[in-house]
């Protein structure tokens, strides 16, 4: 549907994507280009699920979540500990009772110099980075699927 001249005015960038409604899980989203993700969805509408080992910086960003009108809420959890995908995806779906958007920001890297890095340790980083992702992403497709809604991936 063509957007009508002039329907802009008045409404903030954000309002543009409409995600009023939809409930989003973001890993990662207690801290920098997490924290980011999270408080834009947010903005835009959205309900967001933040995913953080240590819950004090997500519940902060929930906070703020919540203070725009929103529900934000904290999910505590390892995404690297592939035991604890089904639960943590599990919480975000009974919480909102939906969950239509995935945003995965966390990476894993070796600590030291690049020209350092041997095989091993870009395999490794390689290895838990490709890995999460694709765990999280199968467990939310699945969901989506479940809908008939259908849902977004947004990997940072």
């Amino acid at each position: 549907m063509p957007r009508q001249k002039g329907a802009h005015k008045g409404m903030r960038n954000m309002d543009f994507f409409g995600l009023s409604g939809r409930n989003a899980l973001v890993l990662g989203g207690g801290l920098g280009m997490g924290e980011s993700a999270a408080m834009r969805l947010a903005q835009a509408g959205g309900n967001v699920a933040n995913v953080r080992i240590h819950p004090d910086r997500a519940e902060r960003v929930a906070g703020q979540v919540r203070a725009l009108g929103r529900n934000g809420v904290v999910v505590t959890g390892d995404i690297f500990d592939l035991g604890q995908v089904e639960t943590i995806v599990n919480a975000a779906t009974a919480h909102f009772g939906a969950l239509h958007i995935l945003v995965t920001v966390p990476g894993h890297a070796s600590w030291g110099s690049y020209l350092d890095m041997t095989e091993d340790d870009w395999n490794v980083d390689h290895h838990k980075n490709l890995r999460y992702f694709a765990m999280f992403a199968q467990a939310a497709i699945q969901r989506f699927v479940d809908s008939g809604e259908g849902g977004t991936i947004v990997g940072i």
